[in-house]
């Protein structure tokens, strides 16, 4: 979250082919996630990509102040991923 190619990212001035090629990526990892089973199968890719980009965006704008960059990336990390991982019965 602190990387400064991902603040030039979220930067509405910088350019919407930059933020596609970004949700490209994080539609790749969400594939990744949903073949190697770690994501739920009927996982929307587009829904999520676009999730994880606006959760980063709202919470950096919302609550970067409140928290060190290392605690809001874990409490993102670990909200994003309970919506988004498999269930497993137990």
């Amino acid at each position: 979250m602190r990387d400064p190619r991902l603040e030039k990212l979220l930067d509405p001035s910088y350019g919407q082919a930059t933020r596609i090629q970004f949700l490209e990526i994080l539609r790749g990892l969400v594939d990744h996630g949903i073949q190697a089973g770690i994501f739920r199968k009927d996982l929307d890719r587009d829904m999520a990509a676009v999730t994880i980009m606006g959760t980063c965006t709202s919470a950096i704008d919302f609550l970067g102040m409140g928290y060190s960059p290392e605690e809001l990336t874990q409490r993102l990390s670990h909200f994003l991923l309970t919506m988004f991982i498999a269930k497993t019965d137990k």
